[in-house]
């Protein structure tokens, strides 16, 4: 209320004011009135006026003589009993309260405190008086009670100095006052303001305090005094003031001596002696100084006034005390029990509410009466007042909407008054009838919506009857609320009218609402009723509150099952539809439908809580339903939390639903009107819980009583909290079990939705962990969490079963999810107890702050924890102050309550002995959840900011049971990456992820986890765990760099990885550590691993790694001001260019760097502009180092090593140069004979010719002179190479400067030169050098013509005398052709020159390949295998068909794509097709030839000719294909990587042409493989241990195919390996098709499959083949070479005697060890790869799998390495050593198809006859000894038997079938079980 005081009944004016207002004081006659705003506002500080002069606002004085005596304030009766009520022995209730009241008062955080600057003036010296007497002999008894118990510190103020700077300080967060309790006395002097305001001052006797500091023309100083008085309660030599004093000393080290330390003490409270000395004006001494203050010696001229105060110190004995720790403050005056004062304000509140609630029922009864009258007039038929009562079409009387309207809000208003029990029966009666007949008129209406047949009429009609309708729900309505105001007359609870209203609200639900909300904007009836969309909006209005009335009732009365039944079907089918998500979409409006749903919830909340027996039929229903929720998270959540965030409305419906497991039931509530009204009589506690004394007896009715029984107190707790821990456990549980029973019987991507939707509850609740409005979602994750810990531990959880692999990764994956909340959560609560701001400085707020630091600690006690005014008690006041407005926090209360009581009980336990400090809390504890209200109605407290409410909630939850799983969780992780399963490894990774992400400190100062993260994650053989670690490592760089030296060789080690993904990320992670070092070294090293990515088999591999080498070259000096440190930082950047462009030029070639430098330069990306600039202040960098001929520092480098790297630029882009830079290279020039390394000359020379051309003829001299230099050069014994780069160099001058005729003299000049040479009889050295040097300059300056000589025909003629015949070129080449023909008596040296030279001219001119002199001389020179020669031919076909494909690709990029696409697959695109085609169909065997027949560069050589020929289609794929599937399997890298490439193109372009010549292409390679390799073995071991398989870039390439395809594959490759016995062959020691078939079998073997259905192929094929091919070869071995035979023994034969037998075949014996050798290695390489990828080690292992199934990939099994079968496969094939060995291997073979030693059977059934092989499935103990059968414990037979040496045989019937040999039927048929009787057979 307005005029309401909360405090006392004090008047404005200081009287004491009875009810009536007049005032009781003495001394005043007449009531005084208060100021009005104008006349008070000068006298108030808030004033907007500031004083010039302090005096104008008198300084507040204590006990001046001026002040009002405290007798005109108070009661003389009452101040004179309160003064002898003090002097008693035993203080009386009303003087406690009395006290505590004046001491809330007095509180200094609830007193204003205004502080005024005072004018300076200069010190008096005051004058000390001895003889006054102390301040509270003075005082009256009470007053004495108040001051004693007070502790307020009063400042004086002093004089206003001139300020001084401050030094910096730190801030220090101020420690709360200690329960409010008075500090010992102290009086200090004002401390200088450069000191911390925190810092205790020194305990001993003060001597001399520093002055404030003033500056030194100020010739005195002030002083300032501070007294606290101190309190009387604490003495001198107390306990608490020796442990006060060790605290401030811990807080602050003392540099005082110990001696100093032993005289502190508290000072007396009377005054001491004082005396003032002058003392000098102080210097600023050091900080150090000034915590311990030190005399001075006085100093002339210079003097101030000090005040000295002498304590006398008392005599304490330390020894005495010992030292405790320090214990955390509890804000306990935070909280007081409400007192008289409080109830006479709740009077005066009773007062104002009896006039109000009179006032409303009179405002009722007046509308009824109105009502009443107007029914009765309109029954007479006469004229009425309108708009009040209406005729209803069926001829009844009922109220209009307004009315209703009018009278409902009336009697809600009387109901919150609680005066509606006045409003007489019969009344309300009447106005149920009224309403009813308006419910019954609307109910007669059929309002379903017809959606398929209904037409624009048919909805117009509709909307007709629309009001008629909201009429009866606003009648439903009015009659409701009768029912749910409390009244205990019967006749206003009518079942049929509740039944009534239900029935209406179904009606409207089933045929408006639902059909409304899933209507869509496509269904051809949302265009009709969009029109009528706020009519229809209107309706859902009303449906909803009536709906929220029948919430309301269901509160108030006891309802009859079956409309308890129904609404709760009312309410699951409304939180169940599905309604639009956009506006645009829905007829009926999203945000109302939202607000109905909400109220759904409620209501369904509300029929949970009160009927206990229905709760798990309630909740199966709504988890049952939960597959009609949408699975988007983004449309399935749509619950706004009030403190942001959204969740799923179902996830918000089941916390609500545990939350109000959590509250007690009313038993008696709800018999029509339940409870009675509150406030009727002073027993309403006790008839709130007359439902819980049905269950429970409670002997303690108060706190006085608690403490005198205090086990009796916490047995009543106990016996409470555990029957309601029970019910909110058993909530939370069955909820959680169900969600994870079905969860774990679907997956992500399956048809079930559970997998989703826990995953979606999970993160809802944790989204809800730290908000105090919703406390059950800790126990429902505490549940899943547990729950989660049992599917990870599997055998060693409580149930023993063991989890499937989808489980435990489901389960790995919540627990990341919580464990990432919770240390999200522990992040916010340290952040959040770090210093705070002003606003929130508070005592609450202190404590806190402390009890967080000390939960985040482990330190703190459940005792603390559970305090009366801890964190507990500050959450439930702030959900209490929100309750009014937010209704549903009612059961999030009786959580919060319910675990504080539990946790008290729990600090019992721990705390043995101290029951009577607890029982006081355990009664409150226990009243508190009986009555919501008690705490509310018996304590009040301060106020509780939403900051502070969250702060301890957040501390409860880190103290409660869930936080105890938090390491478990991070223990299960790093478990889980040990784990067999693939998944499971890779899924614990990225969980241990998510919770580094949020909780960085788990690697604080714990190497050993980050070691073994790196170690078990990069080095696990599954490329999905390397790639989960790569990712985890990533977080741990980004958070904790330290680590970075031990991770980087892990993770350079990863970017030659198998797998594309992991080499991926480990190069991204591999820029991240060059970005985030500054070492060069490790920048290079990590440069060149990234380099050699370039050359990558994987296009993306390659594309990736020149993008993450422009981002760390080209990005970061992108936008890079011009600087002395930029351009430091550039240099170093230059020098790691070069090192990391050198170092890898050798590894990956010059052409894989030229791309790398186009794709830099070149790239169509935005930032061109800003890489060319780089680029251009890269070449700079590098010609600056060019003068440095040679580099002493090894971090510089030297010239020629920036030239090396010039030339790509030059290459690339030769815009990047100027002129001076090319000046600079003149010295390279000029030394071109003296340079020793021949490559430094040639970078030089091809920059000149690449960037002279871009020149301009500005620069002719310079040019000319550099030609002139250059042609010196020619003659002189200059390198091949350099004399190409020469006259390159010189044809680009020469078109530039347009003077190309001394070119062409050169050419001439230099063929009649070798001419003339070649006329020599005798040939000596000299004169073969300078044959070849003309010969070279012939066919370099041709080569580089162009075409231009022919220009120049008349220098030819002139030079030789005759005119050449058609060109020069031809010309040249019939000189010099003759001169390399083999018939020639010349030197080889001069036959290579020449042919050399010819190669070189028929670049120039093409259509010389066709000449016969010049193919014929060059199949002459394959014919006779000279590498040399044929060197020198390849070479040039090379460039010809080179230059065809450049210029192919250049004409296509200038013309369409049609016409390029036209010109690369039609013959006859360029003008020189049929040259190429010419030259490729003569000279392809030959490249062929010479590119399988060795591996060596010249083998390289000709696979890039056989690659170019591919590229261009010159010939059949066929040709080729085969040829590149064979070079893969190439131990050079350089070859397999070429061989793949252009494999991969042939692929995409010609896969069915391919398809059919894959079986000749494995055949050639395991040619290739035995007779260059000379290695037939199918896989190659690798330095980390693994095995590759040599047709691994075959596989590579077959990924692109479908996997059917890849499946075919797989089945003809292991078909490779079947045989016919009788065709079998064996020439040699090594049969060709055995080794042909180890070779298929272990590439087989060692194959990583893309798809499950991929192995299943692979292995199926393999045992048909055994099966049916091994049954025969066993038989043939039985019978031929062991000669057991199924014919009757002969009649003649007596006892003992054995059949001959005959002398062996060793050769038939060679071959059937041979071919079971084949079998055997099959039989292993399936057994492995059965237990490789999971699929068991039989073949009835397999199970039947879905189609789904079949295309995921598949997963290894940890721990199965191809050692044992690369051993096995290696014994085998040693079996073709020996006589002996050959039968073994026989022997071993037969054994193997007759007994399966994989499944092992047990003793018992092995004696009981019951294995799976049957009564004859294992021989007995004489057969055993036989000599040839297997080991005891060896498998089950495979068939019942096998063959007989003696014995007799039973006679086959006649009609019979003979048994086939191999495998029995698990089931064998009658017949066949009658055959197997008496076969006793046995092995010989």
């Amino acid at each position: 209320m307005a005029n309401q005081r909360p405090t006392n009944n004090l008047s404005q004016h200081g009287s004491y004011s009875n009810g009536s207002g007049m005032s009781s004081a003495s001394s005043s006659s007449q009531n005084l009135q208060p100021y009005s705003l104008n006349e008070a506002l000068p006298y108030s500080p808030f004033t907007s006026i500031l004083p010039f002069n302090s005096n104008i606002i008198p300084t507040p004085t204590l006990g001046s003589g001026s002040a009002t005596p405290l007798s005109n304030f108070v009661s003389t009766d009452d101040f004179t009993a309160l003064n002898a009520e003090a002097t008693s022995a035993n203080h009386s209730r009303r003087l406690e309260h009395s006290l505590e009241q004046i001491q809330h008062l007095l509180n200094p955080s609830r007193i204003t405190q205004f502080k005024f600057k005072t004018a300076s003036r200069p010190s008096r010296q005051s004058q000390a008086t001895s003889s006054a007497l102390p301040f509270s002999d003075e005082l009256s008894p009470f007053s004495r009670l108040v001051y004693s118990k007070s502790a307020i510190a009063y400042r004086y103020p002093s004089p206003e100095a001139e300020p001084v700077p401050p030094k910096p300080k730190p801030k220090a967060r101020p420690k709360p006052k200690a329960n409010g309790k008075p500090k010992p006395p102290i009086v200090k002097q004002e401390s200088p303001s450069f000191l911390p305001a925190d810092i205790p001052e020194a305990p001993p006797e003060i001597t001399s305090v520093p002055a404030p500091l003033q500056p030194a023309r100020n010739s005195y100083h002030t002083a300032r005094l501070e007294i606290n008085l101190p309190s009387a309660s604490l003495s001198a030599d107390s306990p608490e003031s020796i442990v006060a004093k060790k605290k401030a000393s811990k807080r602050l080290p003392s540099k005082s001596p110990p001696s100093e330390m032993k005289k502190a003490g508290p000072k007396p409270v009377g005054p001491s002696p004082t005396k003032v000395t002058p003392i000098p004006a102080p210097q600023i001494p050091p900080v150090s100084q000034q915590l311990t203050p030190k005399s001075t010696e006085p100093k002339p001229k210079e003097t101030s006034l000090r005040l000295e105060v002498n304590l006398p110190m008392p005599s304490i004995n330390v020894d005495e005390y010992v030292e405790v720790p320090d214990i955390l403050d509890v804000p306990e005056h935070l909280s007081s029990k409400r007192d008289e004062l409080d109830e006479r304000d709740a009077l005066g509140e009773g007062l104002d509410l009896g006039q109000r609630s009179e006032r409303a029922l009179k405002e009722l009864r007046k509308c009824f009466q109105e009502i009443f009258r107007c029914e009765s007039l309109m029954r007479a038929q006469q004229q009425a007042p309108p708009n009040i009562v209406a005729w209803t079409a069926d001829e009844q009387l009922t109220l209009t909407p307004g009315s209703l309207k009018k009278a409902r809000a009336l009697m809600q208003a009387a109901i919150d008054l609680k005066c509606f029990s006045s409003v007489p029966a019969d009344e309300l009666v009447r106005i149920q009838r009224l309403c009813d007949r308006g419910l019954k008129h609307g109910d007669n209406y059929d309002i379903r919506l017809n959606t398929s047949s209904w037409g624009e009429s048919d909805i117009l009609a509709w909307v007709q009857q629309l009001p008629e309708v909201e009429l009866a729900l606003k009648a439903a309505r009015t009659t409701l609320c009768v029912m749910s105001g409390g009244r205990q007359d019967k006749r206003l609870y009518s079942e049929d009218i509740i039944q009534q209203c239900l029935h209406l609200f179904r009606n409207l639900l089933e045929g408006v609402i639902i059909p409304l909300a899933e209507m869509r904007s496509s269904a051809p009836m949302f265009r009709l009723l969009n029109p009528h969309k706020k009519a229809i909006l209107s309706l859902l209005t009303n449906g909803e509150k009536l709906l929220s009335m029948m919430a309301r009732l269901m509160s108030s009365i006891e309802l009859s099952d079956i409309v308890v039944n129904s609404l709760e079907d009312c309410s699951s089918r409304l939180i169940f539809v599905e309604n639009a998500h956009a506006e645009k979409d829905s007829v009926v409006s999203v945000q109302k439908f939202d607000s109905l749903r909400l109220v759904a919830m409620d209501l369904l909340c509300q029929v949970f809580q009160k009927n206990p027996t229905q709760r798990v039929g309630i909740l199966t229903s709504i988890l049952t339903s939960l597959e009609k929720l949408p699975l988007g998270k983004s449309s399935a959540r749509h619950f706004k939390l009030t403190d942001g965030g959204n969740i799923q409305p179902v996830s918000a419906l089941i916390m609500r639903l545990v939350q109000a497991s959590a509250g007690f039931v009313d038993e008696n509530a709800g018999k029509y009107g339940g409870h009675a009204p509150v406030g009727e009589g002073e027993s309403d506690e006790e008839d709130n819980a007359m439902g819980i004394a049905s269950k429970f007896s409670f002997t303690t009715k108060s706190e006085n009583q608690a403490a005198l029984n205090p086990l009796a107190a916490i047995d009543e707790l106990q016996s409470v909290v555990n029957y309601l821990y029970n019910s909110y456990h058993e909530t939370a549980t069955y909820v959680c079990n169900f969600l994870i029973a079905r969860a774990k019987q679907s997956n992500k991507t399956g048809d079930s939705p559970y997998r989703n939707l826990l995953e979606m509850f999970v993160e809802d609740f944790t989204t809800c962990l730290d908000n105090p409005s919703w406390p059950a979602a800790s126990i429902l994750l505490r549940v899943m969490l547990h729950l989660s810990l049992n599917i990870v531990q599997g055998d060693k959880a409580p149930s023993g079963t063991k989890s499937s692999v989808s489980a435990i990764n489901m389960a790995l994956e919540l627990m990341g999810i919580m464990g990432a909340t919770m240390a999200r959560i522990r992040s916010n609560v340290q952040k959040t107890s770090s210093p705070f701001d002003d606003s929130e400085s508070d005592d609450l707020w202190h404590f806190l702050s402390d009890l967080a630091d000390s939960v985040l600690e482990d330190r703190a006690s459940l005792e603390l924890m559970t305090e009366w005014s801890g964190p507990y008690r500050a959450v439930l006041e702030f959900l209490d102050q929100r309750c009014s407005t937010d209704p549903h926090l009612g059961s999030a209360i009786s959580y919060v309550v319910l675990d504080w009581a539990k946790n008290t009980l729990q600090a019992c336990k721990e705390s043995a002995g101290s029951e009577e400090r607890f029982a006081p809390l355990a009664y409150r504890l226990r009243m508190m959840i009986m009555n919501r209200q008690w705490l509310a109605s018996e304590f009040s407290f301060a106020h509780v900011s939403s900051s502070h409410a969250k702060l301890s909630y957040a501390i409860t939850i880190i103290n409660s049971e869930l936080y105890t799983l938090y390491r478990p969780i991070l223990h299960i992780f790093f478990q889980s990456m040990s784990r067999d399963e693939v998944t499971v490894r890779s899924k614990s990774l990225k969980s241990i992820t998510h919770l580094i992400e949020t909780d960085p400190t788990i690697l604080d100062g714990k190497a050993d986890i980050y070691h073994k993260i790196l170690e078990d994650g990069l080095g696990d053989p599954s490329p999905q765990v390397r790639e989960s670690a790569l990712g985890l490592i990533s977080t741990c760089l980004a958070l904790r760099p330290q680590y970075e030296g031990v991770t980087r060789p892990a993770v350079l080690e990863r970017l030659t990885d198998t797998s594309i993904g992991v080499r991926k990320r480990s190069m991204k992670l591999s820029r991240d550590l060059y970005l985030r070092s500054h070492d060069q070294q490790i920048r290079t090293e990590i440069c060149g691993k990234l380099l050699i990515r370039l050359q990558d088999q994987e296009d993306s591999v390659r594309e990736l790694a020149r993008q993450l080498v422009e981002e760390i070259w080209i990005t970061p000096f992108a936008h890079v001001a011009p600087s002395g440190a930029a351009q430091t930082s550039m240099s170093n950047h230059v020098a790691l260019v070069i090192r990391a462009l050198n170092s890898a030029r050798d590894i990956v070639g010059e052409n894989v760097i030229l791309t790398l430098v186009k794709g830099i330069i070149g790239s169509e990306s935005k930032t061109d502009s800003a890489s060319l600039k780089v680029c251009e202040r890269l070449v700079s960098g590098m010609f600056n180092l060019v003068p440095n001929s040679a580099s002493d520092d090894p971090n510089v480098p030297s010239g020629p090593e920036a030239l090396q790297v010039l030339v790509f630029f030059a290459k690339v882009a030769q815009s990047l140069f100027t002129f001076e830079q090319i000046r600079s290279l003149r010295p390279y020039i000029e030394t071109i004979p003296q340079l020793e390394d021949p490559a430094t000359s040639v970078a030089a020379l091809h920059i000149y010719r690449r960037v002279v051309p871009t020149l301009s003829t500005v620069h002719k001299q310079f040019l000319g002179e550099t030609r002139k230099q250059l042609q010196q050069f020619l003659l002189k014994g200059i390198n091949a190479q350099v004399l190409d780069e020469m006259i390159a160099c010189l044809w680009a001058i020469s078109r530039l400067l347009s003077t190309t005729l001394p070119m062409a003299s050169l050419v001439a000049s230099s063929l009649r030169g070798a001419l003339k040479t070649s006329q020599t009889p005798s040939w000596t050295p000299a004169s073969l050098s300078s044959f070849a040097r003309y010969c070279l300059i012939v066919g370099t300056s041709t080569k580089y013509g162009e075409g231009e000589l022919e220009s120049f025909k008349e220098v030819f003629a002139k030079m030789f005398g005759r005119a050449p015949p058609s060109t020069i070129s031809k010309f040249i080449v019939d000189a010099l052709v003759s001169l390399a023909s083999p018939s020639s008596t010349r030197p080889k040296e001069v036959r290579k020159a020449s042919l050399e030279a010819v190669a070189m001219v028929c670049q120039s001119n093409p259509k010389n390949y066709v000449a016969p002199n010049v193919y014929t001389t060059f199949q002459e020179a394959f014919k006779e295998r000279n590498q040399l020669l044929e060197a020198l031919v390849l070479n040039s076909i090379l460039a010809f068909l080179s230059g065809e494909e450049k210029r192919t690709a250049e004409s296509g990029d200038a013309k369409s794509r049609k016409e390029a696409k036209r010109e690369l697959t039609v013959m006859g695109g360029t003008s020189y097709d049929d040259v190429a085609s010419a030259t490729t169909q003569r000279f392809l065997q030959d490249a062929t030839r010479i590119a399988l027949q060795d591996v060596s560069p010249h083998s390289k050589l000709a696979l890039e000719v056989l690659g170019s020929i591919n590229r261009q289609g010159l010939v059949h794929p066929k040709e080729t294909g085969v040829t590149f599937i064979t070079l893969e399997t190439c131990p050079s890298q350089v070859i397999s990587d070429l061989a793949f490439k252009e494999h991969k193109l042939l692929h995409d372009k010609h896969e069915q042409v391919l398809e059919r010549e894959y079986a000749k292409a494995i055949q050639s390679a395991y040619n290739y493989q035995r007779d260059v390799v000379d290695d037939p073995r199918g896989a190659r071991l690798k330095p980390d241990g693994s095995y590759e398989p040599k047709l691994l870039l075959m596989m590579e390439v077959l990924k692109i195919s479908r996997s059917k395809n890849r499946q075919k594959f797989l089945e003809k490759l292991v078909r490779l390996v079947d045989f016919d016995v009788t065709k079998f062959k064996v020439t040699d020691n090594k049969p060709q098709h055995v080794h042909l078939s180890r070779f298929v079998l272990e590439n087989l073997a060692f194959f990583e499959y893309i798809t499950l259905g991929e192995v299943i192929s692979a292995v199926s094929a393999m045992e048909k083949i055994f099966y049916t091919t091994g049954s025969s070869l066993a038989q043939t071995i039985e019978s031929d070479i062991f000669q057991v035979r199924m014919d009757a023994v002969a009649p003649h034969m007596e006892e003992g005697e054995v059949l001959a037998v005959p002398p062996m075949d060793t050769k038939k014996l060679r071959l059937l060890a041979a071919a079971s050798m084949v079998l055997s290695c099959l039989y292993e390489a399936r057994t492995y790869i059965r237990r490789l990828w999971g699929l068991g080690t039989h073949k009835r292992d397999k199970t039947k799998m879905q189609a789904k199934d079949l295309s995921k990939a598949p997963l290894r099994v940890q721990g199965v390495t191809g050692e044992k079968f690369w051993e096995d496969m290696e014994k085998i094939m040693e079996s073709l050593d020996g006589e002996d060995q050959m039968m073994a291997q026989c022997r071993r073979f037969v054994e193997l198809m007759t007994v399966d030693s994989e499944v092992k059977v047990g003793e018992e059934e092995e004696e009981d006859g019951k294995g799976e092989g049957g009564a004859g499935g294992t021989p007995s103990g004489d057969e055993e000894e036989g000599g040839a059968g297997p080991a005891p414990g060896r498998g089950r037979k495979r068939k019942a038997g096998s063959a007989v040496t003696g014995g007799r045989k039973k006679r086959a019937r006649s009609n019979s079938k003979p048994r086939p040999r191999g495998r029995p039927r698990k089931l064998p048929r009658p017949e066949e079980e009658e055959m197997a009787v008496g076969d006793d057979m046995e092995w010989v």
